[in-house]
């Protein structure tokens, strides 16, 4: 498991962390061709971290190193509770059958 994980890191195109200190809390790894689209497939704020704004900071730096004009592409899973669709809509993603695009 340990090498699948350093070949996923090893091998995105873009990857955005976020840290407290020495403790990694977020981590976002997309990947893309920078000019036109970005598919963002991993998004993940420790769970002691969340709600703080932590994954829309990684979503801005995950921006700032496209092109201006490039798209980025969320898939997620829904909740059976529907939280995170909320979430996605308040934070004005537009959710199109599973697939937030930005």
């Amino acid at each position: 498991m340990k090498k699948r994980v350093a070949a996923m890191l090893h091998h995105a195109d873009l990857l955005i962390t976020a840290w407290d200190g020495e403790r990694l809390v977020g981590v976002a790894r997309s990947v893309t061709d920078f000019a036109y689209c970005c598919y963002l497939s991993d998004l993940a704020v420790d769970e002691q971290y969340q709600k703080q704004g932590i994954g829309l900071q990684l979503i801005e730096h995950t921006k700032q190193a496209l092109h201006p004009q490039a798209k980025i592409v969320l898939f997620i899973c829904s909740t059976s509770s529907g939280l995170l669709s909320a979430y996605w809509i308040y934070s004005a993603y537009e959710c199109v059958d599973e697939e937030l695009i930005y």
